[in-house]
């Protein structure tokens, strides 16, 4: 009896290591049918006539942002900018973010990003870029909608 007792000891870290992968496997074939769906809708976007624009991403705060508030309102990019981590709260935005949105840069530097989002917000697609990015990708596209 002591024998079938370690013997289900010893099989229960093979378990757990079953589960686990079992886990991670789900996670990845998630993020894959995510990415699917994502490239689904970005080839979507490109086959959009109005959304022919190839203006460059900033690759630098200062860049998207420049100190300078008439350098600043002359980009006709929209732009917000969040923190890295944590609550992803707004660092800053453009004029053309502010036309586009309907907020003022005082009203939302601070506050949450989430506050733009609502039912029509493709949360996997935002929650899979950001591991991306973490993952040390250069570029992430996303398609979502804000409000």
């Amino acid at each position: 009896m002591a024998k079938s007792l370690d013997t289900v000891e010893d099989r229960q870290p093979e378990q757990l290591q079953s589960w686990q992968l079992l886990a991670r496997l789900r996670r990845r074939l998630r993020r894959r049918a995510i990415r699917i769906r994502e490239a689904k809708l970005q080839k979507r976007v490109e086959d959009d006539a109005t959304a022919g624009s190839h203006a460059s991403l900033p690759k630098t705060l200062k860049e998207a942002l420049p100190d300078d508030i008439e350098i600043r309102s002359k980009d006709e990019r929209a732009i917000m900018v969040t923190e890295v981590g944590g609550r992803f709260d707004i660092i800053g935005c453009n004029k053309a973010w502010e036309n586009l949105c309907g907020y003022a840069e005082c009203e939302v530097v601070g506050k949450n990003s989430t506050a733009l989002q609502g039912p029509e917000t493709n949360y996997d697609g935002l929650r899979e870029a950001v591991a991306r990015l973490f993952e040390g990708e250069d570029e992430v596209k996303v398609i979502t909608t804000n409000y």
